[in-house]
């Protein structure tokens, strides 16, 4: 055999391996395909038994009761006592250099009022 048919069979041989490559590589992507394509279907069958244990729940949750409130003697017990005003911000106002120098002292003490009242809104919920 000559040089030329050296080269062919060179050739052959490079053409045979890259179609062999080639074909590990489609077979490899269709083995990846398969494997996410069976994930895929489990993580949707577990979405669906999620679903429906949560269907499920919603269901039965009115068969589901804990103590029974006896609302009669309730609402024969006294009324709590109203809650009392807390002064705190007025209480701890103070009148500083500043303040008397422009006049602002009763918009102070009026801003301070105002805080009493609304922390007292805030926590008795009125």
């Amino acid at each position: 055999m000559g040089w030329k048919g050296t080269i062919r069979t060179i050739g052959a041989i490079h053409r045979a391996n890259q179609r062999e490559n080639q074909r590990q590589a489609r077979a490899q992507e269709k083995h990846n395909k398969a494997i996410e394509k069976i994930q895929n279907n489990i993580e949707a069958n577990r979405q669906v038994i999620m679903y429906e244990h949560h269907i499920d729940t919603l269901k039965s949750i009115h068969k589901e009761y804990g103590e029974l409130i006896d609302w009669y003697t309730i609402s024969k017990l006294k009324k709590p006592s109203e809650p009392s005003r807390n002064n705190i911000n007025e209480d701890n106002f103070r009148v500083g250099f500043f303040t008397k120098v422009f006049g602002n002292e009763e918009k102070q003490k009026k801003k301070a009022i105002e805080k009493d009242e609304e922390e007292y809104k805030v926590l008795h919920n009125k």
